[in-house]
């Protein structure tokens, strides 16, 4: 019913369609009922041509391609159907083949329907899967971004650290030469360096902190590069 309501320029033009046909079988004049039967065949067949092109107008979910070739099929099987009740009127067409030419392209329409339904299907799945793969993309990506916005907090923190540290070393009091060199050398490249993005750096650092072995902490220094 809703259908019907939403959708008047499908209906109106069929009823205008039905009362011109009845209009012509009428002005035939002809007792025999059986020649009725190919216009009462005619009016169901219209009306499910009339509704399938109706629900399909209304129908969201289609693609346009499939929605453009059922319509088309729609269109064409539904012409052949009145064409052929049109030409049973005027006698170019005896009652059987009338009955024939009025039904089966409401059969080959369902048919073609049916086929572009299971295309459908095919397409609406491939676009979720689709969708589902760029979904898992952006995750991923998201994820990437969150890593590397950690692996940069962790590389700053680091570093100050580190550049807090070696200032201190400078201006403490230690004679040994090779040990501000090494020092001098670390704050060069502390903020190059992709030693100082690594955990393991806080733990040499906080080993240097501990201990009072200069040897030991300039061996250390040694393998920062």
């Amino acid at each position: 019913m809703k259908t019907i309501q939403s959708i008047p320029f499908v209906w109106l033009p069929l009823l205008t369609l039905w009362t011109i046909i009845f209009v012509l079988f009428r002005n035939l004049s002809v007792d025999n009922i059986e020649f009725y039967i190919p216009l009462v065949i005619y009016i169901p067949v219209s009306f499910i041509f009339s509704a399938q092109y109706g629900l399909l107008l209304k129908d969201k979910k289609e693609f346009l391609f499939t929605k453009l070739s059922s319509s088309s099929s729609i269109i064409i099987c539904f012409l052949i159907s009145t064409i052929s009740i049109f030409y049973y009127i005027y006698g170019k067409l005896d009652f059987q083949r009338s009955l024939f030419s009025i039904v089966l392209p409401l059969v080959a329409n369902l048919i073609i329907n049916e086929f572009m339904s299971i295309s459908n299907k095919e397409l609406v799945t491939r676009k979720k899967q689709w969708d589902k793969k760029n979904l898992e993309l952006e995750e991923e990506q998201v994820q990437r971004s969150k890593e590397n916005s950690n692996n940069r907090e962790i590389h700053f923190s680091n570093k100050d650290r580190w550049k807090t540290f070696l200032k201190k070393e400078l201006v403490n009091d230690v004679k040994d030469e090779t040990y501000i060199f090494e020092v001098k050398r670390i704050m060069d490249i502390v903020e190059y360096s992709s030693y100082f993005r690594k955990s393991d750096s806080l733990e040499d650092l906080e080993k240097i902190k501990k201990s009072n072995d200069l040897n030991y902490i300039k061996k250390i220094f040694k393998q920062i590069k």
